[in-house]
């Protein structure tokens, strides 16, 4: 398969095929490293419905693009399969900690998580747009995958739950408006 791992490309970054699915790339599965667009390609076993993992580790992980920034804090993200997508972004990582293997379904999980509009396309094909609302929805998803860091089990039940405790207040609250009358 062919994918790419993105918030922002991501390049160094270890993919993986997570066949015991506990959430990391360990030795014995196939694991791949992103280039400088983000773009990987990595044997998968045909048919597997296993969770892709790409961990984005600090001194070996950097900022595609422009400025080339080393990662500051590790981190993974994941999508719950090939058969999914298998580009590798913040809002695949929501789907595939929503342990929902109807898609529709997960996706709209997220939605209704982050208090995205119905229409909010979940499973991209790129990097956002620089300064677009999706961009700093991924932008607020990873400041809570970095924030929860190496404790966050991506396979473990109730994962969704933690991740969602550490997203920016100013995604997940609703703003409350008051109206005064004389």
């Amino acid at each position: 398969i062919q994918g790419r791992v993105f918030d922002g490309y991501i390049e160094g970054a270890i993919v993986c095929i997570d066949q015991n699915q506990n959430g990391r790339c360990d030795e014995n599965e196939p694991r791949a490293r992103s280039d400088a667009n983000g773009a990987y390609q990595l044997a998968i076993p045909k048919g597997s419905t296993a969770p892709l993992v790409a961990e984005v580790l600090t001194g070996q992980s950097r900022e595609g693009g422009q400025s080339g920034a080393s990662v500051d804090v590790s981190y993974r993200m994941a999508s719950p399969s090939a058969e999914y997508s298998t580009n590798i972004t913040p809002f695949s990582t929501l789907v595939n900690l929503s342990a929902e293997t109807n898609y529709p379904l997960a996706e709209e999980m997220v939605r209704n998580l982050l208090g995205l509009p119905p229409k909010f396309i979940i499973n991209i094909d790129s990097p956002a747009a620089p300064g677009s609302y999706t961009q700093a929805v991924a932008a607020s998803i990873v400041t809570a995958l970095k924030a929860t860091g190496a404790t966050l089990d991506l396979s473990a039940p109730g994962a969704l739950d933690k991740l969602a405790a550490a997203l920016p207040r100013t995604l997940t609250d609703l703003p409350v408006f008051t109206i005064s009358t004389k």
